[in-house]
């Protein structure tokens, strides 16, 4: 999902204007008239505990590369090295992962919900 750019507002000091806002209160502050407040990061842990859930239940070879990829941002080159195997290898294992979180998730309500 693209991030929304943020309006300017005068109320919000510079440094916080492309942030996301903590808490819903926050939120709300930062939101300009008339416009949807963007969602805080307190609104979105819910949805970090279904998708932790999901990620545990994965094969570990596919969660290592997953996590690795997408949360550590490490390189197929770095992880491919780590696990003695090329990059293109590491690849499929990532996309094999991605293809498992989304039927893992894909009955998720509150997932279903966030998406629409």
């Amino acid at each position: 999902m693209a991030k929304r750019e943020v309006p300017y507002n005068p109320l919000v000091p510079h440094s916080q204007a492309h942030r996301t806002p903590e808490t819903d209160m926050e939120a709300l502050l930062m939101a300009a008239p008339h416009q949807d407040p963007e969602r805080s990061s307190e609104s979105l842990l819910h949805l970090r505990d279904i998708l932790a859930d999901a990620i545990e239940q994965l094969d570990p070879k596919f969660r290592f590369v997953f996590e690795g990829c997408v949360i550590e941002r490490r390189s197929l080159r770095d992880l491919g090295r780590d696990l003695s195997v090329s990059k293109s290898t590491v690849d499929r294992w990532k996309q094999e992962a991605v293809k498992c979180l989304r039927v893992l998730l894909e009955d998720s309500q509150p997932i279903k919900e966030h998406l629409r």
